[in-house]
């Protein structure tokens, strides 16, 4: 009796990725359990990214779009697709080889879950740093000796819920929470996995990482200066969703973590003003302490950029810091 496997589509949106996406295509021809095809959604790119997906031959399907965003390729691939499972790559990161062959067997041991993922590494090449998002031994003692979390969204808030890179999720979950958001300019990946977490709540998760994430693509959405109205905009269609599916308890303790996360990010960038404004919609989420932290570093906004800026170079200095991030942007002060 032959072994039972899934059967998984590995997609790949690539856009101007000529000189990294060889290495990401090599990564998962090289798995232990390789997927049953590869495609590679072309979005329009300007450089030779078409030759070098079509140097691998028939192993790798290309398929070929006008510019239209990572969204959107993501969605083509998806609907090409053969597999009953999809597993998500961007075109510029890497598979590590033991990525599909781990979560098969975390979705065949729990065949009630319609979504898996995995720890990963995050690479600064400018800096030659890699670390774990999260150590290996502290994700383990947060799955508390299964290989699933009971909810994704407290997962998330304890950095232990993976990436896009480590995603792999059935076709048909995708078509039902209806695909990525095109028209979406920010988080499009969470916007997605947030989705499907209303209705589905738990998903697999491997302590060790699966992939490396590259920190330093220029040309990566989430690496623009986005506006606190677009980030707001995500969290309150996500409460009313959160309302339908009877996830907002989860989701409100999500918003808790979320917001001064990403104002403590935005003070980086010396928006003190949006910052106010945000924390002031979603006061209701936070406990008070933090909520008077946020408004009093945005009394001074330029020292507290400052000031964030130091310690944080500092931190990058002395090593201190045990996870390869992105440094600040360069603002024009």
């Amino acid at each position: 009796m032959s072994e039972k496997r899934l059967k998984i589509s590995a997609v790949l949106p690539a856009y101007n990725s000529a000189e990294r996406i060889g290495k990401s295509i090599q990564s998962v021809l090289s798995q232990r359990r390789a997927p049953d095809e590869i495609i590679v959604v072309n979005d329009g790119s300007a450089d030779h990214t078409p030759q070098v997906v079509r140097s691998f031959g028939k192993r790798v399907r290309l398929i070929e779009q006008e510019n239209q965003g990572a969204s959107a390729a993501r969605n083509a691939g998806i609907k090409a697709a053969e597999g009953d499972w999809i597993a998500f790559l961007d075109s510029d990161d890497e598979w590590l080889e033991t990525h599909l062959e781990t979560q098969e067997s975390i979705l065949l041991e729990n065949s009630f879950l319609v979504w898996s993922s995995a720890n990963h590494i995050n690479y600064l090449q400018s800096e030659n740093r890699s670390f774990p998002f999260t150590p290996p031994e502290t994700a383990a003692n947060i799955l508390n000796g299964k290989n699933y979390h009971e909810n994704y969204f407290r997962a998330f808030r304890k950095q232990a819920s993976g990436c896009t890179d480590t995603m792999v999720i059935r076709k048909d979950v995708l078509l039902e929470c209806g695909l990525f958001r095109e028209q979406q300019k920010i988080a499009n990946d969470l916007d997605m996995w947030f989705r499907i977490a209303h209705r589905y709540p738990r998903i697999g998760y491997s302590s060790e990482p699966a992939a490396i994430y590259h920190l330093d693509a220029e040309w990566s959405i989430s690496r623009r200066l986005c506006t606190i109205d677009e980030f707001a905009n995500l969290l309150n269609r996500h409460i009313k969703l959160a309302g339908d599916a009877g996830s907002l308890n989860a989701f409100s303790e999500h918003i808790g973590w979320q917001v001064p996360a990403w104002c403590r990010a935005s003070l980086f960038d010396n928006r003190a003003y949006q910052v106010r404004q945000f924390a002031k919609q979603f006061a209701r989420y936070l406990p008070a302490w933090k909520y008077f932290v946020i408004m009093t570093l945005t009394l001074t906004p330029g020292l507290t950029m400052r000031t964030l800026r130091a310690i944080s170079k500092v931190v990058r200095k002395t090593g201190i810091r045990k996870r390869a991030v992105r440094p600040p942007k360069k603002i024009d002060e």
